[in-house]
This record gives C-alpha cells, structure tokens and sequence, in this order.
C-alpha cells in the first residue's frame, strides 16, 4: 500500500526520495526500523496488559533429575567462568543464591 502511494507521489509530483520505496532492501530496513519503535513505545503497556489479565506460562516444578542436573551444569559453567575472570568470592556467593 505504502509501495504504491509513494510510486503515485513520484509520477505525479516528482517528490524526491518516493522512489526508494522500489528498493526491496529500504522496504525491509523501514520495516525493521518501525518495527523497533513499536515495540519500544507499546511493549511494555502490552506487557503489563497481558500480566493484568493473567497471560503467562505456569512452569512446573516436577522434581525431575534432569532438571537439577541442569542447574548443576548451569552453576559450574558461571563458576568457572567467574574464575576466568577472576571474580571474587562475594560473587560466587551471589551465584549460589540464585
């Protein structure tokens, strides 16, 4: 719809910069770009909207073995990365509480 519009302005007015709108690639960049400021002006109202009225994922806490396996293998992996980095042990305190 866009596309057409500014095709309309650039034969009748010769209005310059219209043409870009014949550019696959400009199309997909403004997408992109107001895309981007959609999301940053209403995610936040929609997200709350969405808390109000109780939509949300409910996770199970089933007692699997799996899935502490995977918190093990998820605190080792930040421990040694913070001994990589040289942390201090008041982080790796901060990361057992987790």
């Amino acid at each position: 719809m866009l596309y057409e519009l500014f095709y309309y302005l650039e034969t009748q007015y010769q209005i310059s910069g219209a043409s870009l709108f014949q550019f696959i690639s400009f199309r997909s960049a403004f997408a992109v770009i107001i895309s981007l400021i959609v999301s940053t002006i209403f995610g936040k109202k929609i997200i709350d909207f969405l808390k109000k009225k109780q939509v949300g994922e409910n996770i199970r806490d089933l007692g699997l073995n799996g899935q502490k396996e995977k918190h093990l293998i998820h605190l080792t992996h930040h421990l040694i990365w913070m001994k990589e980095k040289k942390k201090g042990p008041q982080q790796w305190k901060k990361l057992a509480l987790m």
